[in-house]
């Protein structure tokens, strides 16, 4: 069956499509997103072999060798599930190809050194890796150079607006993000203290950094995977405890569906935050809400 890339479904998984779909930058997605299985299958099976057979002839460096590339391979793979199971997109991509990249070079590198003492079956076998290898790693570096989703040269476009976070972090940012991230930061800063809670849902952690204002949450990631009713019950349960004095909400739609939307999947607790709590900001996606104790305190943007 042909490579495939992704969209997302309701419950965070994803589906799949055929690579004949979608435009080009979709096809060269399917392949990066499949060629590296071939490469682990191909180098897995290849580097017992060649263990196991240089082990018995007792040759230490072909055996040395062949753990070294098992090893690469073995580190890079702890990341495969998240992005080819779960999260099939060019930045969880991105991340499994860190460790993928050295696995690449490193064992491409060494079955090149170990040609002219190699056997027949072994050259056969690294004229067909070493190729698929290459192509994989090209392929890969030309679509993360222009995908923002890899942190590559595209993320970089347009970015002329110096932001200067709470924390002390400088970054660059385009005029819209700054726009949109100054006011954030603003209302935060003047309807709250440091050491008060500012929650973020469903995502965005950063804004918690860039505000230096702790968030109660352990774990900073939520999507329609879980039960809305559950949700809420264990929001309903926190805000009493910790009382935070916003809430900062991104209504996309996080996993490409409208049932992942935050105010859908999660109606309950979005029907309690917007009516329970003063809106003080909104721009596209992205509201924020003030506890209401600390509404004469929203600054005018």
């Amino acid at each position: 069956r042909p490579a495939v890339s992704s969209i997302k479904i309701s419950n965070g998984a994803q589906k799949r499509r055929w690579i004949t779909e979608g435009q080009a930058r979709d096809k060269m997605l399917a392949l990066n997103l499949h060629l590296p299985l071939l490469l682990a299958l191909m180098l897995g099976l290849g580097g017992v072999t060649v263990w196991t057979v240089a082990t018995r002839q007792g040759d230490w460096t072909g055996s040395r060798d062949a753990l070294v590339s098992l090893t690469c391979l073995g580190c890079s793979l702890v990341l495969f599930p998240q992005y080819f199971f779960w999260q099939p997109n060019m930045v969880h991509l991105s991340e499994f190809m860190v460790p993928m990249t050295l696995t690449i070079i490193v064992s491409c590198v060494l079955a090149v050194s170990a040609w002219r003492r190699a056997g027949r079956v072994f050259r056969v076998t690294a004229a067909l890796y070493v190729p698929v290898a290459l192509l994989s790693l090209t392929l890969y570096d030309i679509n993360a150079c222009q995908s923002g989703g890899s942190g590559g040269i595209a993320v970089s476009l347009n970015k002329r607006v110096e932001f200067r976070a709470e924390n002390g972090v400088c970054v660059k940012m385009t005029p819209a993000e700054f726009e949109e991230a100054d006011a954030i930061r603003k209302i935060i800063a003047a309807v709250s203290a440091p050491g008060e809670y500012v929650i973020c849902y469903p995502y965005h952690p950063e804004i918690n950094f860039m505000t230096d204002r702790p968030s109660f949450e352990y774990n900073t990631y939520v999507d329609n995977d879980m039960s809305g009713d559950r949700f809420y019950s264990e929001t309903m349960r926190k805000a009493e405890q910790y009382r935070p004095v916003v809430f900062v909400i991104n209504n996309w739609d996080i996993n490409g569906t409208e049932e992942s939307r935050f105010s859908n999947w999660a109606s309950d607790t979005y029907h309690f935050i917007s009516k329970g709590y003063m809106r003080a900001y909104k721009h596209g996606n992205f509201e924020v809400f003030v506890r209401p104790d600390r509404a004469d305190r929203i600054p005018s943007l």
